[in-house]
C-alpha cells in the first residue's frame, strides 16, 4: 500500500505543478488582455490548452489510483474521494495528502478568481466595442446597417447624419 500511497503523492505533486502552471498563464493572459496585445493572449491561450490537456490525461490514472487505494483498505466504493482517501490512512500520509489537497484548493481557488477578473475585463471590453459599432452605424439590432458607403465615410441614407464622427469620417 506504501507504494501506491507513494505514487499517488507523485502523481498530486505533478497536478499541483500543473495547477501552478495554469495561474500563472492565466495571469499572463490578464495581463495581455490589459494591454490588449492579441499575439500574447493567443501564445497563452494555446500554452493553456496544452497544460489543460495533459491535467485531464493525468486525471484518469489519478482516479484509478485512488480506487485501487480505496479497495485496497477496504473503503465503500461508491464515492471515491481524496477526502475519504486522507480520512482513512496513517500518517505520514495522511498529513502529505492533505498538504497536496490544501495547495490545490487554494491553487484552484485563486485561478478561478483571476479567470472571473479576466471574464469580466473581456466581457467589459467587448460591450465597449459593441457601442462604438453601434455609433458608427454597424449595430444590426438598431437598423444603422449600411449608414456608410463602402468608403467609410459618406453617408447612404439621406437624413442620417453620423453619431461618433463627421461626414468625411
Amino acid at each position: 500500500m506504501d507504494n501506491l500511497l507513494d505514487r499517488l503523492c507523485d502523481i498530486l505533486d505533478a497536478e499541483l505543478v500543473r495547477q501552478e502552471t495554469i495561474l500563472a498563464i492565466c495571469r499572463k493572459k490578464r495581463d495581455a488582455l490589459r494591454v490588449a496585445d492579441i499575439q500574447a493572449l493567443e501564445a497563452r491561450t494555446a500554452a493553456l490548452e496544452a497544460v489543460l490537456r495533459e491535467s485531464f490525461e493525468a486525471e484518469a490514472e489519478r482516479h484509478h489510483l485512488l480506487h485501487a487505494l480505496t479497495l485496497q483498505m477496504g473503503l465503500p466504493q461508491d464515492a471515491v474521494t481524496l477526502t475519504r482517501l486522507v480520512e482513512a490512512v496513517p500518517e505520514p500520509w495522511k498529513s502529505r495528502l492533505k498538504h497536496f489537497q490544501r495547495q490545490l484548493k487554494k491553487t484552484l481557488e485563486t485561478t478561478q478568481s483571476v479567470t472571473r477578473g479576466y471574464v469580466r475585463e473581456l466581457r467589459h471590453r467587448l460591450q465597449v466595442c459593441g457601442q462604438n459599432f453601434a455609433r458608427l452605424g454597424f449595430d444590426s439590432k438598431e437598423g444603422k446597417s449600411g449608414l456608410y458607403d463602402s468608403q467609410g465615410w459618406r453617408p447612404e441614407t439621406p437624413g442620417i447624419s453620423p453619431a461618433l464622427v463627421n461626414q468625411r469620417g
